[in-house]
């Protein structure tokens, strides 16, 4: 076959290279989708039953209800393992479960930083063609000076095929993870997570250089200074709603969820997205698990 000719080359001049440039920017494939990076970071866990900080020596009420004993061995562990706490035993005699005022009285007595007791409401599990198990616990902490603490149940579910002839290790699996989630909610802690941010341009720059060097507090800061300089300047609203966006994820990194959930509602009325979506939903179920949103 005949080789076909070279394609020239030809060379634009520079100003019709940036007028070109300028086209494809504001018309191309990139108009109006904004920018994301994942990254991965560390988000506050904020307790469900707050122990007070300078809590040493707790006292341990056995649960009542359905596996109630094997769950108390569990906590009684998971609490020395992961808070470094001196564990007693209490028992309170009388019916179950232990009232609030006789948890204080317990803990008044025996020298205690806190009471913690609770129920096991529901200990399930079926095999058969559709294995499954749940387990709901409701616990409260009990301090010396009066406060109890109680904390929104606890719901841990098990839906594997490869355990449906396993009825014991469902329990077991069950019980370890109850008490493994139960003994960190008692108080804030640091979990990883992969968060993504929306890029909003120059605009969110700065913000998101101290976001990469993991300081979310300054980005936030940043973030809100931007956006009213935004709003200033009628910004379009996908800039807007990346800026909302980006203030509702740091907030949430901080802890600061009721924020975070402002943050992300105004991210979703300024540029209804997706991602916008997802994170005011995915909020909102962190919210009413911790009992402080509807469900």
């Amino acid at each position: 076959p005949t080789p076909r000719p070279p394609v020239p080359h030809v060379l634009l001049p520079p100003r019709t290279r940036l007028a070109l440039g300028l086209v494809l920017l504001l018309h191309g494939p990139l108009a109006g989708c904004a920018a994301t990076e994942r990254r991965s970071v560390e988000r506050l866990e904020p307790a469900r039953a707050e122990l007070p900080a300078q809590a040493r020596r707790v006292g341990l009420v056995a649960f009542a209800g359905p596996g109630g004993q094997e769950l108390t061995q569990r906590v009684h562990s998971e609490l020395g393992a992961q808070w470094q706490l001196e564990v007693v035993r209490v028992d309170p005699g009388g019916e179950r479960p232990l009232t609030a005022q006789a948890g204080l009285l317990i803990a008044a007595e025996q020298g205690l930083d806190a009471l913690l007791c609770g129920t096991v409401e529901r200990l399930d599990v079926h095999a058969g063609e559709a294995p499954r198990a749940w387990l709901r616990v409701r616990y409260a902490l009990v301090l010396p000076d009066g406060d109890l603490r109680p904390a929104p149940p606890l719901d841990l579910a098990l839906d594997d095929d490869a355990l449906a002839e396993d009825v014991e290790r469902w329990r077991g699996l069950l019980l370890d993870r109850a008490a493994r989630a139960l003994a960190a909610s008692l108080r804030d802690r640091w979990v990883p997570w992969e968060a993504t941010w929306e890029h909003a341009g120059q605009r969110s720059q700065a913000a998101w250089e101290r976001f990469v060097a993991g300081d979310p507090r300054a980005s936030a800061e940043l973030l809100e200074a931007a956006l009213g300089e935004a709003r200033a300047d009628d910004a379009p609203p996908e800039a807007l709603g990346a800026l909302a966006y980006d203030l509702g994820l740091c907030r949430e990194l901080l802890g600061a969820l009721e924020a975070a959930e402002d943050a992300y509602a105004r991210a979703l009325t300024l540029n209804e997205t997706e991602l916008h979506r997802e994170a005011l939903r995915a909020l909102r179920a962190r919210l009413a698990e911790l009992g402080r949103g509807a469900p």
